[in-house]
């Protein structure tokens, strides 16, 4: 005999036994997922005594917790390796690019919902603001030599142009710090990279106390985008996580939910709060 499930409460209800008894096998045989972030990028992404630290770590690991079915474990490396790793297909996922066309990152075939918004800015040395004006970007920067994180797509297609053309150099180090401190030195004229990371580094940097060397100031002279950085996923695995599609859906929908709960945002409000 074939029973023919017609009435609604019995249809909602059949739904919700599938769904509970779903939930209950996956908890028994959650998936172990290893996410990597940047492990120099303060305050979003970074390694504070061999553990993941950062807002974006915060907000992952927390939406972990929302995803019946997973596991989540959080490693960090420095960003052009966890690009690398993208690429060749041995990391899952990577934490927090901005997500750019398939021209630039091909590797890459699928990004989360946008987790956080950061504005790009240029801070400049003080001697360089002095002698010239800085109002258009990148025109106006012409000459100059701009210090990036490596691996960092920054700037847009007018700056990447103006880069192979020789009319602006730029130089390549691993993190904030570097950067900020080759251009207080007079070694770059200027940097490039999200505001509230510049800053911070900054403040770290005079907590420490009086330099050794007397350092340029540097100032904040043009705000140049506002980037969303993602959770983004290798095509590059020939099937190995096959779990992605079922780990996106359930990320996004945690990432969703938080937003409208304003759980981002208090995450964020906290680490500004605890910054140096």
């Amino acid at each position: 005999m074939v029973v023919v499930l017609s009435h609604p409460f019995i249809i909602a209800f059949v739904l919700v036994v599938a769904l509970m008894t779903g939930s209950a096998v996956a908890a028994d045989k959650a998936v172990e997922v290893i996410l990597y972030g940047d492990d120099n990028y303060p305050p979003y992404s970074y390694s504070e005594d061999g553990e993941a630290r950062g807002i974006y770590a915060d907000i992952i690991l927390e939406a972990g917790q929302r995803m019946p079915g997973f596991r989540l474990s959080l490693k960090t490396v420095p960003w052009k390796r966890g690009l690398l790793m993208l690429q060749q297909g041995t990391a899952f996922a990577l934490y927090p690019p901005y997500k750019h066309s398939s021209e630039n990152r091909p590797y890459i075939d699928a990004y989360s919902l946008p987790i956080l918004e950061e504005t790009v800015v240029v801070y400049c040395r003080e001697e360089v603001i002095s002698s010239r004006e800085l109002n258009r970007w990148p025109e106006d920067f012409y000459g100059l030599v701009i210090g990036r994180n490596a691996g960092f797509l920054l700037g847009g297609d007018a700056y990447r142009a103006a880069i192979q053309q020789g009319l602006i150099w730029e130089k390549n180090a691993h993190g904030n710090r570097v950067n900020i401190l080759a251009m207080k030195m007079g070694r770059n004229d200027c940097y490039i990279n999200d505001r509230i990371s510049i800053l911070m580094e900054l403040q770290r940097l005079e907590d420490e106390g009086p330099p050794e060397v007397d350092y340029q100031r540097v100032f904040e002279v043009i705000e140049v985008s506002r980037e969303h950085g993602y959770l983004a996923f290798t095509g590059r695995d020939k099937g190995r996580f096959y779990y992605k599609q079922a780990f996106l859906a359930g990320f996004n929908a945690a990432i969703r939910q938080m937003q409208e709960e304003g759980r981002l945002q208090s995450i964020i409000e906290r680490h500004i709060r605890q910054a140096p």
